[in-house]
């Protein structure tokens, strides 16, 4: 007995005295800024005051830091994420998903037996297209007289049922407006043809598709295109969003793009000048590798509160506002190659990364803006931030 408690008492001074090298490697190591395998912003440690002390804000920004800066949390949240898939697709009867969806996850699914992840699709419910409806016509109200409202209408797979090939949604005829387009597929075929197969977003096919007709929405037919001077395979996996949720890596495609020449201009990341997205490196051969790489959010740029476009040279061109998700970031900076200056907002880390709340006309005033549009998925339409202030 007394051989068996020393035992556990040399067990429990090693997990005590590893527990505590971790957690004082988690405040002394580099923190990071941005977490792969949630696809989010990470907590940063706070500066300490005795005012935020007092009022236990700096001990909640804290406790939310330590969760997110503690050592291995990434690699731990990703090996849960093995843990909630199920059984190795390569071992399933072929006759069980044939035109049909399997489920991976609670929402990602595999259609028709196919290489390729899917969002599940969203069945039809009245009160959310009735949501989505009086959102768009308060947005219409706020913005009336100022500007020029246009909707350009991402349809995923959250909003189509490929067994039946029809939209779940048909969110341009809910939001009801002259001004409105959407990009739309005919079935998974075409689907397979613009988006990735680990991922949601629409790959360099889609977006370049996507860009096209929103210049035509906003500038009418005539306006000319950007083409692409060359289609390049960068030879890397690409590592989606998708895959990184269900933790399986099971499918592979090379990251591809298009190349365009782009007219010179400054771009501002929140508030600051620097380069959204590292598409110049890639194009130089500097291409990172590594399964936590996710390519659309690195080639085109991450998720940012406010990005601005100056083309300078396009001085009596009108100024765009974008509101928008991810799906813009692979369009953006083609769409504001056709005007003076662009502003990209997305409403969910705006105030985050600006540090001060969105309002939508003294923005429109004060930036002079001539157009706005919203781009993105039913996501975008259903919980853009309506909190005008």
């Amino acid at each position: 007995m007394l051989v068996g408690d020393d035992m556990r008492h040399k067990i429990f001074l090693i997990t005590f005295i590893i527990i505590l090298l971790v957690g004082m490697s988690t405040l002394i190591r580099e923190q990071k800024d941005f977490s792969y395998a949630e696809n989010r912003t990470l907590a940063q440690f706070p500066h300490f005051t005795v005012n935020t002390f007092l009022n236990s804000e700096y001990q909640n920004a804290f406790n939310s830091a330590l969760s997110d800066q503690f050592a291995f949390a990434q690699t731990v949240k990703t090996k849960m994420n093995d843990v909630m898939t199920f059984a190795d697709y390569t071992n399933i009867n072929k006759s069980i998903c044939k035109n049909r969806y399997v489920q991976v996850t609670t929402d990602i699914s595999i259609f028709d037996c196919s290489d390729r992840f899917v969002l599940t699709y969203y069945k039809y419910e009245e009160k959310n297209a009735q949501k989505i409806a009086k959102r768009m016509k308060k947005l219409k109200e706020v913005i009336d007289n100022q500007a020029e409202l246009y909707f350009y209408v991402v349809n995923n797979a959250k909003t189509f049922d490929f067994s039946k090939n029809e939209l779940t949604y048909d969110i341009p005829k809910i939001i009801n407006s002259d001004n409105v387009d959407a990009f739309t597929y005919k079935n998974f075929d075409e689907y397979s043809n613009l988006f990735y197969k680990t991922d949601h977003h629409w790959n360099h096919k889609g977006s370049y598709k996507g860009y096209t007709e929103v210049i035509k929405l906003l500038k009418g037919k005539d306006e000319p295109v950007l083409k692409p001077i060359e289609e390049i395979d960068f030879k890397t996996n690409s590592v989606g969003s998708l895959a990184k949720l269900t933790g399986l890596n099971i499918f592979e495609e090379s990251f591809k793009a298009y190349k365009f020449d782009i007219l010179k201009h400054d771009e501002y990341i929140n508030g600051k000048k620097g380069k959204y997205g590292k598409y110049e490196e890639y194009l130089k051969g500097k291409v990172p590798q590594g399964y936590e790489i996710m390519h659309y959010l690195n080639y085109y740029g991450g998720d940012a509160g406010e990005l601005i476009y100056d083309f300078y040279n396009n001085k009596n061109k009108e100024n765009l506002l974008i509101m928008g998700n991810s799906y813009q970031q692979a369009i953006s900076l083609l769409v504001a190659s056709h005007f003076h200056k662009t502003y990209v907002v997305d409403h969910r880390y705006y105030e985050q990364e600006m540090n001060k709340k969105f309002n939508y006309q003294d923005y429109i005033k004060k930036n002079k803006i001539d157009k706005v549009i919203v781009i993105g998925d039913y996501s975008e339409f259903a919980n853009i931030d309506l909190n005008f202030h």
